[in-house]
This record gives C-alpha cells, sequence and structure tokens, in this order.
C-alpha cells in the first residue's frame, strides 16, 4: 500500500519542475507576465530572426570589425611647422658677345674624340667676341688611334688641313684607346709590349703628318676621370703624346694638373679660368661640363698665343732712358687724395735698365757708371727726392758727403772697421 500512493507524489513534482522551466524560456517573448506597461510602452518586443538573418546576417549590418575600427582612436602628433625651403636660384650662364666673323678670319683646326669636341666648344666660346678667329671642329666621338676602322686620324688629318687651310693645328685623341687593339696577326692586349709598340707607331705618323704641313701644332694632354683605372692608363698615354709632339718641334699641353687637387687626386669641382669653384665634370665623371670645356680651351688658347701671336696685346711701355730721371707725374693729388706717386712695375724709371742687378747689360760701363744704383752703392750719392714721395724724409739728396774715407773709394783696398781686441792674461804657469 505504501509503495503505491508514493509514486503519484513524485510524479506530481517532476509536472511543476517542467511547467516553471516553461514558463522561463517563454516570458521574454510575453512582456506582460513579468513587466508592467511601462516596459512595454519604452521598449518593443523584438522581431525573431529567420534562417537567412542567422546564416548570412542582416543587409546594411556593421560588423564589429568596423565598429572597432570606427571607435580606434587615432593619437595626433604636435608637429613643429616646418620650415619653407629656400629656392637658390641658379645664376645664369655669363652673356657672351658673339660678333661676326670677318670673310678673312683665320681658322684654328680642332681634331680628336669627344673630348676633343668638348674642346672645341670652349675654343669656340673662348674666341666669340673675336671677329679674326674661327673653330673648325673635325672631330669624331669615338675615334682613337686604336680603332683606325673609325677614323684613321694619321691617313686623313693631311686632307682636311688642305681643306680648312688653318693657321694651327689643336689635336686632343686617346679616351677610347682603353681596348684590345686588332692587327692582321690577331688581337694583342692592352699596354702589352706589342700594343704599345704599334701605338708608338700610329702616333708617331700622326705627328709627322701635321709636320709635313709645316703648322703650329698644339698636342693637348688627355684630363684625369673619376675611374682610377682609367687615369693610369691616361697617365701612360700622355708621356707617349709629350715624346712625340716634341719630336716634330710641336707643343703638349699637360692639362692634368688643371682637374686634380693638392694630391694630385681627380676632383669634379675646382676652380675656373676666374678662380671661382665651378663643376668641372658631368655626373659620369669623365665628359666635361660648360665650365670645365671652358677650362680646357684656357690651356689651349695659351698655347695658340704663344705659337700664332694671336690676342697677344702690344707692349705700350716704354722704359725711360738714364737721362730721363725726373719724377713720373701722379694720376692723382696727393695732397687732397693722401696718396704717394705710383710707380710702374713693368719700368725701373730710376735706374734705366730693364734687368736686375748682376745681369748682363748692353749698355758700356761709362753709361751704367751714372746710374742711381751705382752712384748710391760706390759713391754715397742718395738719388733725389721729391715731395709727396715716400722716400722724403728731410735728406739733402745728390750731394757726395763732406768726409768720405779714401779707403772705401779704392777698388784694391777694403775698409775694415779696427776694432779693439782686448787680451785676455795668460794663465800662470805651475811649476813643481
Amino acid at each position: 500500500m505504501s509503495i503505491s500512493i508514493s509514486i503519484p507524489k513524485f510524479r506530481t513534482l517532476s509536472v511543476l519542475v517542467t511547467f516553471f522551466v516553461a514558463i522561463a524560456f517563454i516570458a521574454p517573448e510575453f512582456s506582460p507576465f513579468y513587466t508592467g506597461p511601462a516596459y512595454a510602452q519604452v521598449k518593443k518586443p523584438q522581431k525573431r530572426k529567420n534562417i537567412f538573418e542567422i546564416l548570412f546576417g542582416k543587409r546594411n549590418s556593421i560588423s564589429p570589425r568596423n565598429i572597432r575600427k570606427k571607435a580606434k582612436r587615432v593619437k595626433l602628433r604636435n608637429r613643429r611647422p616646418q620650415k619653407k625651403r629656400r629656392t637658390v636660384a641658379r645664376k645664369p650662364a655669363p652673356i657672351i658677345n658673339i660678333v661676326q666673323k670677318n670673310e678673312n678670319a683665320a681658322k684654328i683646326l680642332v681634331a680628336g674624340d669627344f673630348m676633343a669636341s668638348g674642346l672645341a666648344s670652349g675654343l669656340t666660346q673662348a674666341y666669340a667676341d673675336n671677329p679674326d678667329i674661327i673653330i673648325v671642329n673635325i672631330s669624331k666621338g669615338l675615334s682613337g688611334f686604336v680603332r683606325d676602322d673609325v677614323k684613321n686620324w694619321p691617313a686623313d688629318i693631311a686632307a682636311h688641313i688642305a681643306e680648312v687651310k688653318p693657321i694651327a693645328v689643336v689635336f686632343l685623341n686617346g679616351m677610347n684607346d682603353r681596348q684590345q687593339m686588332r692587327l692582321k696577326t690577331g688581337k694583342i692586349s692592352k699596354l702589352s709590349e706589342p700594343w704599345l709598340k704599334e701605338y708608338n707607331n700610329r702616333t708617331k705618323s700622326l705627328a709627322l703628318s701635321i709636320q709635313g704641313q709645316k703648322l703650329p701644332f698644339i698636342w693637348m694632354g688627355l684630363p684625369p676621370v673619376r675611374p682610377g683605372k682609367m687615369s693610369t692608363d691616361y697617365l701612360v698615354f700622355n708621356e707617349i703624346y709629350r715624346t712625340q709632339a716634341e719630336a716634330v718641334n710641336g707643343v703638349y699641353v699637360d692639362v692634368w694638373d688643371g682637374f686634380t687637387n693638392a694630391e694630385g687626386q681627380f676632383v669634379s669641382a675646382g676652380p675656373d679660368i676666374n678662380g671661382q669653384i665651378k663643376r668641372l665634370r658631368n655626373a659620369d665623371g669623365i665628359n666635361m661640363s660648360r665650365v670645365g670645356k671652358r677650362k680646357l680651351a684656357f690651356y689651349a688658347r695659351k698655347a695658340i698665343r704663344k705659337l700664332t701671336g694671336i690676342g697677344t696685346p702690344a707692349l705700350l711701355v716704354s722704359l725711360p732712358g738714364i737721362e730721363d730721371t725726373g719724377p713720373i707725374e701722379p694720376q692723382y693729388d696727393p695732397a687732397k687724395t693722401g696718396k704717394t706717386i705710383v710707380y710702374s712695375l713693368a719700368g725701373p724709371a730710376l735706374d734705366g735698365g730693364s734687368q736686375l742687378a748682376g745681369g748682363k747689360s748692353p749698355q758700356i760701363e761709362d753709361d751704367w757708371k751714372n746710374s742711381v744704383s751705382y752712384k748710391l752703392v760706390y759713391d754715397g750719392v742718395i738719388p733725389k727726392t721729391y715731395p709727396g714721395r715716400v722716400d722724403h724724409y728731410g735728406i739733402v739728396a745728390n750731394e757726395v758727403p763732406k768726409e768720405v774715407p779714401q779707403t772705401a773709394k779704392s777698388k784694391d783696398v777694403e775698409a775694415t772697421p779696427e776694432i779693439a781686441v782686448q787680451k785676455e792674461p795668460e794663465p800662470a804657469k805651475i811649476t813643481q
């Protein structure tokens, strides 16, 4: 009997537990069970999600990643206001006064490789204001002594001279010669013994061809470059060019020091013809800039002036004679300006000569004895001074001292002052 009564009690308890659990799941959907009318007015019941919304989400929904990105704060650094960069305006190239050349203007022939082309450009700038000089450029960039198939200068230079009829020839070549040489017997290595022998023969042939035209010949040396091995080879080439040019009475112009520093190293920037530091070479370290071409032409122009006389100014300085020992008129008033008389360094007005003391003079002995220096040294006569000159300080000039020792005028006896020498007492002898 006891067993049959206890079973319904356990069944009723399980039914109650199931009922309360079901209410707990259903209650969120039916707010009237546990909320008042105020909550129902504030919060509306949410709509259940269907299977598609659960799988793919709602359209135009913001993902948590985007929310995090938008919510991320960006810290701004306190940057200092940047200063405006100064734009340095480049100085314009100097204006060259180009004049029209005369019909009978003299011609200067420039031949060689690409460096010779730059030299011709610099010479054109140098003689731009001279109507009597024309620069004729026949250079070929890839030419050299090694590749005679590009341009055979020893064989062709005579024909170019006959066609142009220049007054001088300027030659610069060899920048492309650092390579093997091809002969009938085959290829030979650079700077080997047979290579140097053939290279000397070709350069000698060129020098003899120009000598046969009986023209002033200027052979320009190669400048240094940035690659060290190339510069080392160019030094060997320059010695060959110097030897061959001087063998035919030509002029060899060494430009090496003009493009190096005090230690002899390559520099891309250096002083130009006016002494200002400018960029002389391009970025490749081989070709010349516009300023570098002008500097290269500066060396060539000096040699042209020396051989042909072109550009040599007339000497207008006249040396005064021995009798003309008067004062030189000042170009300004010393009393008002406070400046004294200026003497020309080109003419020694007081000495009457053009050479230093001790040099050979064409004057006879009686003439140079009358010079101011002779009278001052041998006779003791002070030269006449003039008011306003630096040596005018109250000394009476042009007077022989009243008391002159006769020994001072004699050529055989030298005047030596007598100096009293006090003799020291001899030490006493000690006898044993």
